[in-house]
């Protein structure tokens, strides 16, 4: 009986002993976590809104098969950077990369289970390859003649698409780093000035123009960038309009055709500012012009990823924007009718608009 007892007590020891370890096991929540891999409730509706086409950066999509190609392309675009720089080693742009290293794992949700040397050539050859595709769009003499992602408009737009994906990102303060490291005192080279050119074409709407002393050290990464840059002017004239106000929840909208009914016009807004700036008067509802385009509903959605993840001290103008416009678009022909007002512009083609403007 005593022999069963022992026995007893060791395996409640051991269990014991099991439970701590798993609880000691877990790794912290990084404080500046600000990359993260999306939820199943926002990706179940949509899953292929938040997958790469063509390019894997960071570390959530690195080494897939079918992303496999893009590496040649960034070994080479590092490659051709060092010949232009009469550089023969990449000794210290890696030296560069192992001292952030540290600080760039932090910036993703819990561990990333790539060994050290993987985790910094990854940076090295995803952040070069960010760089000089900017430069390369901004300066044309850059180019290689040879260079398919300039040869063929489908890359570029896919590359665009791709490295707005909330998964998809760098630490922003890695691509300063290797920028400063390669920038031209020869060039007028700004940052945040050629990413807002690389991604404006992929871009609903008109944004502000910003530059490289706009709060760059505020930034997380690219997306956050565009976000930023897409909501910032609103964000100025919400500030000086309602000051101390914080707002409230959505009531319930009807839909554009039951507000018709209801004797109510739209109109296109001339606002050049902000996107987001909708107003309501006499009956009369101004909304700036929306572009409907084969990748709108994919930024629109990794947008709105980004502002969930982010402390909820800060507005969400982003998924307030499509929680109004999902109230007013219940048909195609609620669509038809802010086409036809100039609220919405298609670049579709024949492809249906309703799933993309109600997300």
């Amino acid at each position: 009986m005593g022999h069963s007892n022992a026995m007893g007590q060791d395996d409640e020891s051991d269990f014991i002993f099991s439970v701590d370890w798993e609880i000691r096991s877990i790794p912290p929540n990084h404080s500046e976590a600000c990359i993260f891999k999306v939820h199943d409730r926002l990706r179940e509706v949509n899953p292929k809104a938040y997958e790469p086409d063509i390019l894997s950066i960071g570390p959530y999509h690195h080494c897939k098969d079918n992303l496999s190609a893009m590496q040649k392309h960034k070994v080479r675009y590092l490659q051709l950077l060092l010949q232009r720089r009469h550089e023969s080693s990449v000794e210290k742009y890696i030296m560069a990369m192992r001292n952030l290293e540290e600080k760039a794992r932090r910036f993703y949700e819990n561990s990333i289970n790539l060994k050290s040397d993987d985790f910094v050539k990854m940076m090295l050859f995803d952040g070069c390859f960010i760089i000089e595709l900017f430069r390369k769009t901004r300066f044309t003499d850059l180019r290689d003649k040879n260079d398919p992602i300039f040869k063929m408009n489908w890359m570029r737009s896919g590359l665009r698409g791709d490295l707005l994906l909330f998964e998809n990102q760098l630490p922003f303060f890695i691509l300063v780093e290797l920028f400063n490291m390669t920038k031209d005192s020869n060039r007028d080279e700004d940052i945040v000035k050629m990413a807002q050119t690389f991604f404006r074409p992929i871009m609903p709407a008109p944004f502000v123009s910003k530059d490289s002393s706009t709060r760059i050290l505020e930034v997380n990464h690219l997306l956050g960038l565009m976000h930023d840059c897409f909501c910032s002017s609103f964000a100025d004239i919400v500030s000086r309009r309602n000051a101390g106000n914080k707002g409230g929840e959505f009531g319930f909208i009807k839909s554009v055709i039951e507000l018709e009914e209801a004797g109510i016009e739209f109109k296109k807004s001339n606002e050049k500012f902000s996107f987001f700036n909708i107003k309501f008067e006499n009956g009369v509802m101004e909304i700036p012009p929306l572009t409907v385009a084969d990748k709108t509903e994919c930024v629109f959605r990794n947008l709105i990823a980004y502002e969930q993840y982010r402390d909820n001290t800060y507005p969400m103008f982003v998924s307030d924007y499509t929680k109004f416009m999902d109230c007013l678009v219940n048909s195609a022909e609620d669509v038809e009718k802010l086409r036809c007002t100039g609220i919405i512009n298609n670049w579709l083609g024949n492809v249906p608009l309703y799933a993309c403007v109600a997300l």
